[in-house]
């Protein structure tokens, strides 16, 4: 039982260093070209998700007629992002004024994250969660780093024990 248990470890820790060097690509990647997607997932439900800038961003659209592809979705001037063969891509939202009382929207922002809610024209609902790419990497490098200090110390103490018996 203890080897299925180490061998899912060692497997979960595989992972989540590949997913930290991905993030890490992609966080440095997103200075130079920006990359996004684009689905929808209902007749009136689209999801649009873009790393630009070191900066991650899930865009909900609940209501009618989803924007165009080249339409920012919160309605501001964007920049445009190349169409690849892979995925649909679209324009990152521009980080637009505050939303006030006039777009009947809520908004939060510290230290890099943010979360904005708006109501569109039409009645569509746009919810907005952006965060730095930084987290992502911090969070899939927790389980590496933990695995490396616990091999480390496996190691000094089968060291340890290798010292105190020479003879063995």
């Amino acid at each position: 039982m203890a080897f299925v248990r180490r061998r899912a470890f060692n497997c979960l820790t595989g992972a989540s260093l590949v997913l930290c060097l991905a993030a890490a690509v992609v966080w440095v990647w997103s200075y130079h070209q920006p990359i996004g997607v684009v689905w929808q997932t209902a007749a009136k439900r689209s999801w649009q998700m873009d790393c630009s800038a070191g900066e991650v961003s899930v865009v909900r659209r609940v209501g009618p007629s989803p924007p165009a592809l080249g339409q920012g979705v919160l309605g501001q001037k964007n920049r445009t992002l190349p169409n690849l063969p892979i995925f649909p891509m679209t324009p990152a939202p521009a980080r637009g004024p505050g939303l006030g009382p006039g777009n009947r929207g809520v908004s939060f922002s510290a230290y890099g994250f943010e979360l904005q809610t708006k109501t569109a024209g039409g009645g569509a609902r746009l919810d907005e969660l952006a965060w730095p790419c930084w987290v992502m990497v911090f969070l899939t490098a927790l389980l590496p780093a933990w695995w490396s200090v616990w091999w480390l110390r496996r190691r000094r103490a089968a060291e340890q024990v290798t010292n105190l018996n020479p003879g063995d």
